[in-house]
């Protein structure tokens, strides 16, 4: 020691003697322990003589654990002391060591030399001892230096030695404890390069080795091996130099920890400020800068323009370093394919969009991840990142989308083909896309090519191209899928291959079969619309169509798809076919032993089959068969009589309406008994006759909504014969409408729904008033006059139900009580 050193040293020790003396009064007591009990974690000393040893300059780290005590040895640079004066800067290290509130240095990419944090190591050692030249001193009072010798321990040369005597026994095991799980100790310091550990007589160590791998514009890629014990972790790690203003130049890494195998580590990882801190921004990479912390030094300083910068300068290092990544040669196994997604927060804009906090991968500081988000999709949208089948990187316009069936199905020259991509320049990623990943690839320009698209690409020369075992497996593609809209996109994609050779959809642009299976009996006729598959293609691939529903047409296939076309009312067919089609689906229905295929059959020609008819006015069409009536002379008579319209078929064009084509009209719903009334709907208030206009004067104030009423048109005039009498009755007694009520529908003023009101109906009311039923005299009388055994006896349908609406014998019954009453007198 130098004159003039001890002369500062003891300038030294007087001016913190002076300082001690005041922070023991009670106003400033609190002031040593508020600098103890900054940390959360007790024995972060241990970081804090790491960085002073980094700061000194030194390769090496020894420490020996003993029961009673701590030896901490490094070959970093010796203690400095200056003139302890406002205007020095910067001060010395013993000045700083025992300073009551140090500063932190802030330049020379330094973490803070001898600052605060130093004050840590009081928590376990009351008065620190430091062996080294020039000086051996110890602190008492965490402030006052006091000289000492060295007369038990042995240092080299060079080296420093800090003495720490515990204050309590258990002070051993908790450092031991910490020693044994340091985290990357070393990864991020500038000079230290080993720690070397004895506890209990064993010997521990963290190692850290370099090897320079490239260097791509103002960023480095080393390789660095970081040992603890045996145990070793690789990583890739990017670094380069930032400018921060007024604080120098400094240097930020971004180290991707490797699997034993080579590949990227996938766990998220704390921010590291030399040593790790409790911040986390949910990258697999360990990022370090030079940030500004807490006085813990645990978490970021927050509203620091500094730290902002910092977080910008490493979204821009990690989006960077990505790219390099994929540049790298010789791996054995491509680093970046579909771990991309847990490298960038894909999910981060779709998780806050609605005002919410990004909460995943175990993120403390939210309001930076968009640093590195938009960092990210700027890389994405421009560089060559993703991964393809073909083990090449492409940029996001020239990768698609797909599923792992999709990409076994095609090979690129087929792909190339279906794009015609000349340039061969588009692939498949090499790996499959959850939905929401995709939802994020899409938004930055990345396409899907997935069964619908696949269905649209696909043409008839494409299929002529293709092998036979290609089409094999396309089928197996298709087999294997149960999504519904699988159907829809290759419904109309021509797929399936004709016995004339081409290929053709199995559907219409209408959703109907185009394809028959080959013909296995000679069906009478071909619909031009419908093509047959190859037989052998056929056969190979039968289960598929078996599933679909496509089959050999059979009759009830003729008749759907050919002999009933024109139920759409768009195919105008000759009298000539009328009969033909008629006549073969007589002749199938004369077949015995298959009765399902009659049912189905008679079922068709119910909901589908027209009948030509002839209408009162001789206007000839074509309707339903619910709509058509046998001829007979009850119907004309009743036709010309009261004016309704029954359609007649015309028999010549259906067998003249033998026995057996009668029997087929009838069963299909052609009638033979007509309804012999009208249905009539009012829709205004005007329209009503003056019986109606009275009548709903019963019910409450309303508005008129409109009435049906059912009437036999001339009924009161006809004056039927015996055999139309009947025919008219019969009718009524048959027919499934319930035409007993007139119905009126209103509204009250104020009420917001329709009712309904029911009266007795017009046919009704003709009924019971009016001389229609032919008694055994051969008079036309009143249904009241005649008694219900006559009316049975004289051949009239029994319905008891209906008789005595129309009060069938109510005058005979009248009349037989009073002569009982008469006879009973005279009795």
């Amino acid at each position: 020691m130098t004159d003039n050193e001890k002369e500062l040293f003891e300038a030294l020790r007087d001016k913190r003697l002076w300082q001690a003396n005041m922070i023991e009064g009670w106003s400033m007591k609190g002031v040593k322990k508020l600098q103890t009990d900054k940390y959360s974690e007790e024995v972060h000393f241990i970081y804090e003589l790491l960085q002073n040893a980094d700061d000194a300059e030194a390769s090496y780290v020894k420490i020996e654990l003993r029961d009673d005590r701590l030896l901490f040895v490094h070959n970093g640079h010796p203690f400095t002391i200056t003139d302890d004066g406002d205007e020095v800067s910067p001060h010395g290290d013993l000045n700083q060591i025992t300073a009551p509130a140090p500063l932190n240095s802030s330049k020379e990419n330094k973490i803070g030399k001898f600052g605060i944090g130093f004050r840590s190591v009081y928590i376990y050692c009351e008065e620190p001892e430091i062996y080294g030249d020039p000086f051996s001193f110890k602190i008492k009072g965490q402030m006052v230096p006091e000289l000492i010798e060295n007369k038990e321990y042995c240092r080299a040369e060079g080296e420093t030695l800090f003495v720490f005597r515990f204050r309590d026994k258990k002070n051993y095991e908790e450092i031991e404890a910490k020693l044994k799980t340091l985290e990357s100790p070393i990864l991020f310091l500038n000079h230290l390069e080993s720690i070397t550990w004895i506890a209990d007589g064993i010997s521990h160590s963290y190692t850290k080795r370099c090897e320079s791998i490239k260097r791509s514009g103002n960023i480095s890629l080393d390789y660095v091996t970081e040992t603890n014990d045996a145990a070793a972790v690789n990583y890739y790690m990017f670094s380069k130099t930032i400018h921060l203003d007024d604080k120098g130049d400094h240097m930020i890494y971004a180290a991707f920890p490797l699997k034993k195998e080579g590949a990227l580590a996938m766990d998220y990882q704390r921010v590291y400020c030399f040593f790790k801190t409790m911040a986390c921004f949910g990258m697999v990479a360990k990022l370090q800068a030079p940030f500004l912390l807490t006085e813990s030094r645990e978490q970021l300083l927050p509203n620091s323009p500094d730290n902002e910068k910092l977080v910008a300068e490493l979204a821009a290092l990690m989006s960077e370093s990505l790219f390099l990544l994929t540049t790298l040669e010789n791996s054995k196994k491509k680093l970046l394919d579909g771990n991309l997604f847990k490298i960038i927060p894909y999910d981060y804009r779709e998780e806050t969009r609605w005002g919410q906090g990004y909460t995943k991968r175990g993120v403390t500081q939210e309001k930076y991840i968009s640093y590195f988000y938009r960092a990210f999709v700027d890389l994405l949208k421009t560089k060559a990142v993703f991964l393809s089948r073909d083990g090449i990187y492409r940029d996001c316009s020239h990768v698609f989308i797909t599923d792992n069936r999709i990409r076994k199905l095609l090979n690129k020259q087929q792909l190339d083909s279906l794009l015609n991509d000349k340039e061969h320049s588009c692939e498949f990623l090499a790996y499959s896309v959850e939905y929401d990943k995709k939802y994020f690839l899409e938004e930055i320009g990345v396409k899907t090519f997935g069964s619908k698209e696949l269905a649209n690409k696909i043409t008839s020369s494409f299929m002529d191209e293709q092998t036979e075992e290609w089409v094999d497996g396309f089928y197996e593609y298709l087999s294997q899928q149960s999504d519904v809209d699988l159907d829809l996109y290759f419904q109309t994609c021509p797929v399936v291959k004709l016995k004339q050779g081409r290929w053709v959809p199995m559907f219409n642009d209408k959703g109907e079969f185009q394809v028959f299976a080959p013909w296995s009996e000679n069906m009478h006729g071909e619909n031009e619309g419908r093509w047959f598959i190859d037989y052998d293609f056929y056969k190979r691939h039968q289960s598929y169509f078996d599933k679909k529903g496509v089959h050999t047409p059979n009759r009830i296939d003729f008749l759907k798809e050919i002999l009933l076309k024109y139920s759409s009312g768009d195919a105008a067919l000759t009298e000539e076919e009328i009969s033909q089609d008629f006549n073969l689906i007589l002749t199938w229905l004369k077949e015995e032993g298959n009765e399902d295929e009659h049912n189905q059959i008679l079922s068709l020609l119910k909901a589908h089959y027209r009948i030509k008819v002839k209408c009162n006015s001789g206007r000839e069409t074509m309707v339903e068969p619910q709509k058509a009536h046998i001829f007979s002379a009850d119907i004309k008579e009743l036709s010309e009589k009261t004016g309704i319209n029954f359609p007649v078929v015309k028999a010549q064009l259906y067998q003249d309406l033998n026995a057996d084509s009668k029997r087929l009209l009838e069963a299909i719903g052609v009638k033979t008994e007509p309804q012999p009334f009208e249905e009539i709907s009012y829709g205004a208030r005007y329209d009503l006759s003056g019986y109606w206009l009275n009548k709903i004067k019963e019910v409450a104030y309303y508005r008129f909504c409109g009435l049906t009423d059912y009437v036999i048109p001339n009924f009161t005039t006809i004056h039927p014969a015996s055999n139309l009498s009947k025919f008219i009755w019969k009718g009524l007694c048959e027919s499934k409408v319930c035409f007993e009520k007139a119905v009126l529908q209103y509204r009250e003023w104020h009420g917001k729904k329709d009712r309904f009101y029911k009266f007795q109906s017009t046919l009704i009311r003709d009924l019971r008033k009016t001389a229609w039923v032919v008694n055994k005299a051969g008079r036309v009388v009143n249904p009241s006059d005649i008694s219900v055994d006559e009316f049975h006896q004289l051949g009239y349908v029994e319905n008891e139900a209906l008789e005595n609406l129309i009060g069938l014998g109510v005058n005979v019954e009248a009349q037989k009580e009073i002569n009982n009453k008469k006879n009973s007198r005279v009795v």
